[in-house]
Formats: C-alpha cells, sequence, structure tokens
C-alpha cells in the first residue's frame, strides 16, 4: 500500500508544472480567418465562461482562442458557468466555424464550435 502511494506521489509530482510555473496558455497571435471558415482541433483549454482554446497539437503555439459567439454574456459568468464549460468541451473534438472576420491578432477568434455535432455553447448554457 505504502509503495502504491509513493508511486502515486511520483507521477502526479512528474506530471504537475514545475513550481512558478504556469499551465500553458493560448497566447499566440489569432490566425486570420474568412467568416464561415472552419479549423478543428481538441479543446484544450477553458479559460473563462464563454473562451477555450482549440488546438491539434500539444504545443500551444498552434493552439486558436476562441470566442463563443452562440455564448453570449451569460446571465451569472464566474466559475459556475466556466465548470459547466469545462464539462461539456474539455478534452474534446471540436470543429469551430468563424462567425465574423473583424477580429484584431490579439483578441479571440469568433466562432461557433460544436463536439459530435452539437452546439457547445448550446450545450454549456443548459448543463449551467
Amino acid at each position: 500500500m505504502r509503495r502504491s502511494l509513493i508511486a502515486a506521489g511520483v507521477v502526479l509530482a512528474l506530471a504537475a508544472p514545475a513550481a512558478g510555473q504556469a499551465a500553458p496558455r493560448c497566447e499566440a497571435p489569432a490566425p486570420k480567418f474568412d467568416a464561415g471558415s472552419k479549423f478543428a482541433g481538441e479543446v484544450r483549454q477553458v479559460i473563462d465562461h464563454q473562451t477555450l482554446c482549440v488546438g491539434r497539437a500539444p504545443n500551444p503555439d498552434t493552439w486558436v482562442k476562441v470566442q463563443l459567439t452562440d455564448l453570449a454574456e451569460v446571465e451569472r459568468p464566474g466559475w459556475r458557468a466556466r465548470s459547466a464549460l469545462r464539462r461539456v468541451a474539455l478534452g474534446k473534438y471540436a470543429v469551430c466555424t468563424v462567425s465574423r472576420p473583424d477580429y484584431a491578432e490579439t483578441d479571440p477568434v469568433p466562432a461557433v464550435c460544436r463536439v459530435a455535432g452539437v452546439s457547445v455553447g448550446g450545450r454549456a448554457r443548459k448543463a449551467n
């Protein structure tokens, strides 16, 4: 029993970021897309109640920060809304369709993302 606890502790220590290191974030400049363009990948991170990161590879420099346009300002944003979005999207493969082309390089890409054909925003709204 003691050995398995020690082994579990070692695995957790190796998996956790080093002290003083933050979890990776998608902070690369937003790629330019036309309205209606599609991109896809795993939902790698949920930043807040309507913003997430989608990427095909684990490298955060390739992730796209997305603002879910079908999940407008929720009535009570906060940890519950963020938790709902995490439950329905994190780690899942999403296909996103760009809503508007008028965003700055430093802004999230405005898009509607779907997991298994169903809107992530709609799922999160129902889960909240």
